[in-house]
C-alpha cells in the first residue's frame, strides 16, 4: 500500500499521472481560489475566523469531486 501511493507521488510530480496535466492544474485552482474568496468574504463580513475557515473548506471540499470528475488517467 505504501509503494502504491510513492508510485503516484512520483508519477504525479512527473506529470505522468494524468492525461491532461493542465486540465488538472486548471480545476485545481478553481476550487482553491473558490475557497479563498470564499474565506476572504466570510472574515470581511466579520464571521468568526474559525467559522469562515470551515464554511470554505466545507463548500471548497464539496466543490472538488465535481470538479475532478471527468479527469483521466494514463
Amino acid at each position: 500500500m505504501f509503494d502504491a501511493v510513492i508510485n503516484m507521488i512520483t508519477l504525479f510530480l512527473r506529470g505522468r499521472l494524468f492525461k491532461d496535466p493542465k486540465k488538472v492544474a486548471i480545476r485545481a485552482s478553481i476550487g482553491i481560489g473558490t475557497g479563498l474568496v470564499l474565506l476572504v468574504v466570510l472574515v470581511k463580513l466579520n464571521t468568526a475566523l474559525l467559522a469562515a475557515i470551515a464554511v470554505s473548506a466545507l463548500v471548497s471540499g464539496t466543490l472538488q469531486p465535481f470538479l475532478f470528475r471527468d479527469l483521466k488517467y494514463r
